[in-house]
C-alpha cells in the first residue's frame, strides 16, 4: 500500500512538471507577438481574432498592409462595375480630320455589311423615322472609316462573284418576279387606276405631309415658287433628319425631255427599294410617261418635282455642255437642301447611311486617279460646296472636265478637314472597264453602288433581256427589280 502511494506521489509531481514547462513555454510564444510576423502567414488573422476578442472589440481581423492593399482593390473595381452598369460609360473620343468628333464605338445597325435586313416600303415619312432611329445607338458614327481612301483597298479585277450575297429582303414580298411583264396602260386603265403619293403642305412654322391616293395621271407635286420651295425646305428640316448631320434625302437631275428608259428605271426602283429615303426630288424636267415609268410610279410614293432651268451662261460665257450644266445644278441644290446626290444612271445596292455621317463625301471612279461627282453626300449650306461654286468663276464654258471631276480630286488635298474621300464603292468598273460591267460576270465585292454608263450600254436590253443575259448588270438588275440576282428559269 505504502509502494502504491509512493508511485502515485511520484507520477503526479511529474505531470505537475510537464504541465509547467508546457505553461511556460506557451506563455513565451503569446507574449512577445500579437505580432504576425512570429506566427505561420496562415494564422495571422486568428491570433488578431483572438486578441479582438479579450479586448471586447467586435469580431473584425485586423489586416496587414498588403491585404489592406489588395482589399481596397477588389472594392474600387466592385464600385467601378456596379458604376458601369448604373451609368454607361463615355464614349471615348478620336481625333479625326474630319468637322466634329466622332465616338470610336459602332452602332448596332451598321455591324453587319450583308444584305440581311428586313424592311417595307415606306407608307409614312414619321414611321420610318422612328424606325430608323431604333437602331441609332450614338450621337457621330465611324462605320464609314474603313471605307476611306488609303485605307480600304478594292480590288478592280473581275473576281467571279462565287460568295457574292445574290439576295436581299429590303423590299419583301418583291415587287417584280421573274414572271413580270411591263404594262402597257391604255387611256381607260389610267383613268381608273390610282396610286399613293405624298401630299405636303405647311401651316406657319409647322410642315405637314400625308400619304393621298391620287388618279394614275396626277402629276407630282411641283415646288416651283419662292413661298413653296421654303415650305419643302421646312418639311426636310422637321422630318428627313436623324441623329446623321446629312437628311436622308435623294436628288435627282433631268435636262432633257423623254420617258423613263431602262437603264435609269433600275436605278430609279432602286432607290425606293433598297435606300428607302424620306423623300426623292426631281430637279429640272418631269419625265415623260412610259412602260417603265407606269410600273414604277407606284412604287415611289414620295416623289416630288422640283422644277429647274439649266444654268446656260456664267460671267457671260455660254456653257457649251449640257453635262457642265448639270455639274453646276447638283452643287447648287446640296447648297440649299442637303442630301445624297445621285446621278440617275447609279444603281445602289444596299443602304448608304454610314456615309450621311459626314460633312462632304465623294467617292474614287474605278482604278482612275479622279474623284467621281456621280455620288456625293453633303450637309446643307457646306463650305467644299461653297468653294466648288466659287471655282467656276475661272471656268471657261468649253473644259468638260476641269471644274469638275479633276477639280473635286484636288479638293482632298487642299481641304482635308472638309472633305471625306472614299474608295471606288459606286464605281469600281468605271468607263475603262465597261466589258466587265456589260459583257462578263464579275463581282462587285462590298460595293454599295455601281454606275450604268451610257458607252457600251448593250442596245438590245429590255426587260426580258434582264431575266436571263448572264452579266454583271443583269445580276445587278435581277438583284434589284427580283431580290434575287439568279438567271430566270
Amino acid at each position: 500500500m505504502v509502494r502504491l502511494l509512493s508511485f502515485l506521489c511520484v507520477c503526479l509531481l511529474a505531470c505537475l512538471l510537464t504541465f509547467r514547462v508546457a505553461l511556460s513555454y506557451t506563455t513565451a510564444t503569446f507574449a512577445a507577438p500579437m505580432s504576425r510576423g512570429n506566427a505561420p502567414r496562415g494564422m495571422s488573422l486568428l491570433f488578431d481574432t483572438q486578441r479582438s476578442k479579450v479586448e471586447g472589440q467586435p469580431f473584425l481581423p485586423v489586416m496587414d498592409q498588403q491585404q489592406q492593399t489588395v482589399t481596397q482593390q477588389l472594392q474600387q473595381q466592385q464600385q467601378q462595375q456596379q458604376q458601369q452598369q448604373e451609368t454607361p460609360p463615355a464614349p471615348t473620343v478620336t481625333q479625326l480630320p474630319l468637322e466634329t468628333h466622332i465616338t470610336t464605338s459602332k452602332p448596332e445597325s451598321l455591324r453587319t455589311e450583308r444584305l440581311s435586313v428586313t424592311a417595307t416600303p415606306p407608307i409614312n415619312n414619321v414611321q420610318q423615322n422612328v424606325r430608323r432611329k431604333r437602331y441609332i445607338k450614338d450621337k457621330y458614327h465611324t462605320a464609314y472609316i474603313p471605307y476611306l481612301k488609303g485605307i480600304y483597298n478594292m480590288r478592280i479585277t473581275c473576281d467571279r462573284a462565287t460568295n457574292e450575297v445574290y439576295r436581299h429582303n429590303f423590299t419583301y414580298p418583291p415587287n417584280f418576279s421573274c414572271k413580270s411583264q411591263i404594262p402597257k396602260l391604255t387611256e381607260s386603265e389610267r383613268k381608273i387606276k390610282t396610286r399613293q403619293q405624298l401630299r405636303i403642305w405647311c401651316e406657319g412654322e409647322k410642315s405637314l405631309g400625308a400619304v393621298e391616293t391620287v388618279s394614275w395621271d396626277t402629276p407630282l407635286q411641283t415646288f416651283s415658287d419662292n413661298s413653296s420651295r421654303a415650305c419643302l425646305s421646312l418639311y426636310i428640316r422637321q422630318n428627313c433628319y436623324d441623329d446623321y448631320p446629312i437628311p436622308n434625302i435623294v436628288h435627282w437631275l433631268y435636262f432633257a425631255d423623254g420617258t423613263l428608259d431602262l437603264r435609269k428605271a433600275v436605278p430609279f426602283y432602286s432607290v425606293f427599294s433598297i435606300l428607302k429615303p424620306c423623300l426623292v426630288l426631281l430637279h429640272g424636267n418631269h419625265f415623260l410617261p412610259g412602260p417603265y415609268w407606269d410600273a414604277l410610279i407606284p412604287h415611289a410614293p414620295n416623289l416630288v418635282h422640283v422644277p429647274r432651268s439649266p444654268q446656260t451662261h456664267i460671267h457671260g460665257r455660254k456653257i457649251v455642255h449640257v453635262a457642265n450644266q448639270a455639274d453646276i445644278a447638283r452643287l447648287e441644290v446640296l447648297q440649299e437642301f442637303g442630301g445624297l446626290y445621285l446621278d440617275n444612271d447609279e444603281i445602289i445596292l444596299r443602304p448608304v447611311d454610314i456615309f450621311r455621317a459626314t460633312g462632304f463625301a465623294a467617292f474614287h471612279e474605278g482604278v482612275t486617279k479622279t474623284v467621281s461627282n456621280a455620288v456625293l453626300f453633303a450637309r446643307p449650306d457646306h463650305e467644299i460646296t461653297k468653294i466648288w461654286l466659287k471655282n467656276y468663276d475661272s471656268y471657261d464654258g468649253v473644259s468638260w472636265a476641269s471644274h469638275s471631276i479633276l477639280y473635286v480630286t484636288e479638293l482632298p488635298r487642299h481641304h482635308p478637314d472638309l472633305i471625306q474621300e472614299f474608295a471606288p464603292l459606286f464605281i469600281k468598273y468605271d468607263w475603262q472597264r465597261l466589258h466587265n460591267l456589260y459583257r462578263k460576270s464579275c463581282s462587285l465585292g462590298d460595293s454599295f453602288g455601281a454606275h450604268l454608263y451610257a458607252s457600251s450600254y448593250p442596245e438590245k436590253a429590255d426587260f426580258e433581256y434582264l431575266k436571263t443575259t448572264d452579266s454583271t448588270f443583269g445580276r445587278l438588275a435581277r438583284y434589284v427589280l427580283f431580290g434575287d440576282a439568279r438567271i430566270c428559269t
